[in-house]
């Protein structure tokens, strides 16, 4: 919701970001993604992180004042359909 409202990306672009998971002390980041190149730099400023595979399954509806516009993420195998 943050990539639509601040970003202004629309639904599919925003559930296909790369992910991360901040869990106690250690964060991790997104195998195969644009995050895992800030590892480095986290680790420069102290995080421990750790790379892994995330599967979300974000779904996202964004509700216009004249439209709906739906997104599945890719990662699983959802689809976003709307209805009449």
């Amino acid at each position: 919701m943050l990539a639509n409202l601040d970003w202004h990306m629309d639904a599919a672009s925003a559930v296909s970001l790369s992910h991360y998971i901040a869990l106690q002390d250690i964060l991790e980041l997104e195998k195969d993604t644009e995050l895992t190149k800030l590892e480095p730099q986290l680790q420069l400023l102290g995080h421990y992180t750790k790379i892994i595979d995330i599967v979300s399954g974000n779904n996202e509806i964004v509700i216009d004042k004249r439209t709906l516009e739906g997104a599945a993420d890719y990662r699983r195998k959802g689809a976003a359909a709307l209805g009449e």
